[in-house]
């Protein structure tokens, strides 16, 4: 499995954080899309542990979701110091602005 797309499947936090958890160590994904699903915390902090551990993603879409300031600062802290594989990052339309992740 290289891509995993579950946009629009009514998710939320509970459903993204066991997917965030397995990703993690998976050598063979590449791409994860998971928009439009009412994401909000803890689910943000669990995709930051992802970017942080993962090797192989190269994009990520969260668009269209709940994400709040905390969300965005733990998944943008990973970008910044530990993920150097994801060339592709969609996270707009989400409640954190730019002043939540500065």
């Amino acid at each position: 499995l290289d891509t995993l797309d579950a946009s629009d499947n009514k998710l939320k936090a509970y459903g993204v954080v066991p997917i965030a958890m397995e990703a993690r160590g998976h050598e063979a994904l590449i791409s994860l899309n998971l928009s439009k699903n009412s994401i909000s915390s803890p689910a943000g902090v669990s995709l930051g542990g992802l970017l942080a551990k993962n090797t192989t993603l190269e994009s990520l879409d969260i668009s269209w979701n709940n994400l709040t300031g905390d969300d965005g600062r733990a998944l943008l802290s990973a970008l910044a110091h530990q993920n150097t594989t994801l060339k592709s990052f969609l996270g707009s339309w989400n409640m954190f602005s730019p002043n939540d992740v500065a």
